[in-house]
């Protein structure tokens, strides 16, 4: 039994390139996810999806409690039909360990149950843990969770669970960069050759550091970012801005972008394609911006060496602790 948690598009992606190449160990594949991904039925022999958006685009504290409950309560009707599962030998595809549902299924499986960890973006390549959550966050997660009966457990060391020594693999696209090297291996990549890149801008938005950061210094740096972008040489030849939201936060208004962005067509991308899956099918830009998302070295890590050549990724660090990974991939500072 293989039991995938998706909390986003990019985990079921990648959880079907690993069955696409094999590298899945032999029985039912059960996909775990909320309702808004797109998957391929067949790669999966049962899918448990939530009758919700695992998203949360939640600013204010009410509208916090109000989103985490909803989801903690959708979360309480997929664990009643993935608890049947356990009696069976069980390997779990699991990313990101602070989520309540990877959470509650990573420390309730016997100690027997294997674990592959998968890239959840950019945190697998610094210190992520505990001490980068939001703590308020955390301790409404863990209030709410025991309301429904659901364990949430403080956990120790990296966010992604990497270090326990239940985790038989862990499947990374820069396996040589990350933070915990035990078990790192090479996430399957397909290269893609962009014949048709077009000068325009895709910008990459990070609305969850307005929850992390407080709105009020979040608009402050999106401020001097969208300062700086405007600066950078390539600004003139761009016709276009594609503005691709986070799944969690809210995103910048179209009225908004129109005053920074002036006399340059704006399209907001609300699509159910991955932020990467829409830049390859709809928008490949020569020029990629934001702060430090996590869709930089997963649309770089896929481009042919020509491409790489060609597409510019232009950040804005907030989380410094990314610095040497952009560094490594040749990425443009927007700021030191």
């Amino acid at each position: 039994m293989n039991i995938f948690i998706a909390i986003g598009q990019n985990h079921v992606n990648n959880f079907e390139k690993l069955i696409q190449e094999q590298l899945v160990t032999s029985g039912i594949n059960v996909l775990v996810s909320g309702s808004n991904v797109v998957f391929d039925a067949k790669y999966w022999d049962q899918t448990i999806i939530s009758d919700r958006s695992f998203n949360n685009k939640s600013t204010s504290l009410i509208e916090q409690v109000s989103s985490i409950t909803k989801k903690i309560k959708s979360y309480k009707t997929l664990i009643e039909q993935i608890d049947p599962l356990k009696s069976a030998a069980t390997t779990i595809y699991i990313s990101y360990i602070e989520d309540v549902l990877s959470n509650y299924l990573f420390f309730s499986f016997k100690p027997k149950v294997s674990i592959v960890v998968v890239e959840d973006g950019t945190l697998n390549y610094y210190d992520h843990s505990l001490k980068n959550i939001d703590t308020l966050k955390f301790k409404l997660k863990k209030i709410i969770s025991f309301l429904f009966g659901i364990p949430f457990k403080k956990y120790a060391g990296h966010s992604s669970g990497a270090e326990d020594p239940r985790v038989t693999a862990q499947y990374l696209t820069f396996p040589k960069l990350a933070f915990v090297s035990k078990n790192a291996i090479q996430l399957p990549i397909e290269r893609k050759e962009v014949p048709n890149l077009i000068d325009d801008l895709y910008f990459i938005g990070q609305e969850s550091y307005g929850q992390l950061l407080g709105k009020e210094k979040f608009e402050e740096l999106l401020k001097e970012m969208f300062s700086a972008l405007k600066q950078a040489p390539f600004y003139e030849k761009v016709k276009k801005v594609y503005y691709k939201p986070h799944r969690n936060g809210t995103q910048i208004p179209k009225g908004v972008l129109r005053k920074v962005f002036d006399g340059k067509k704006i399209e907001i991308v609300n699509s159910a394609l991955s932020s990467e899956d829409f830049y390859f099918e709809k928008a490949p830009c020569k020029h990629i911006a934001g702060f430090d998302s996590s869709t930089f070295p997963n649309i770089y890590s896929k481009l042919t060496d020509n491409d790489r050549k060609k597409v510019v990724f232009y950040v804005y660090p907030v989380n410094h602790e990314l610095t040497l990974l952009f560094e490594k991939l040749n990425f443009v500072f927007l700021k030191n």
